[in-house]
């Protein structure tokens, strides 16, 4: 299943489970999916409303790490030019997994996956934000230039081209809608910087 660059949709599988895939993204399953494993495999970004199934646990794959539940909301973000796989549980519980480490995520929880360093880490963050997009709207608490400018050139189908690294340290608490178009956020950008 393939999502086109500023497009977003849901795709709902035959167990009952519900997807939204945001821009750019992809996720590849089997074709029996749900008759002996529900396991699938995600390049991008996606939410997840996993229907419970206790004998068939649910497990997404993306970019060396694994994420395994029963029945839970969760967002993980695992695009490859991304430096960090982004893993959000709202509610539920969700193991995530890598080749260094093993974490019980709890509602709140945010792992941030080095993909260089392959280390993780957890914090406590409204995750909310990380769910956002689905209504349209790019909000975070806390986001470096670089990892906004990635995210609006994907929803916007745009190439934006940084040429400084002065801002890869700072971070913008910033909510933007779909309705703004791209040549006004960008000037909001300059404004602020």
């Amino acid at each position: 299943f393939v999502v086109d660059r500023g497009r977003r949709t849901q795709c709902l599988f035959q167990d009952g489970t519900v997807a939204h895939l945001n821009s750019e993204s992809k996720i590849h399953y089997p074709v029996k999916f749900g008759l002996f494993e529900r396991r699938i495999r995600l390049e991008g970004e996606a939410y997840f409303e996993v229907a419970r199934n206790a004998d068939l646990p649910f497990r997404v794959q993306a970019r060396g790490c694994t994420f395994t539940v029963l029945g839970t909301r969760f967002n993980i973000s695992a695009y490859d030019e991304d430096p960090d796989v982004l893993a959000a549980l709202m509610e539920g519980s969700l193991q995530f997994e890598s080749s260094r480490s093993t974490e019980t995520m709890v509602p709140g929880d945010l792992i941030t996956y080095d993909c260089r360093t392959m280390e993780a880490s957890r914090r406590q963050v409204d995750t909310d934000q990380f769910r956002s997009w689905i209504d349209g709207i790019i909000r975070y608490d806390a986001i470096s230039l670089p990892a906004l400018l990635r995210r609006l050139a994907r929803e916007y189908d745009v190439k934006i081209e940084l040429c400084t690294d002065a801002f890869d340290d700072k971070t913008f608490r910033i909510s933007i809608t779909e309705a703004q178009d791209i040549e006004s956020i960008m000037g909001g950008l300059c404004d602020i910087l």
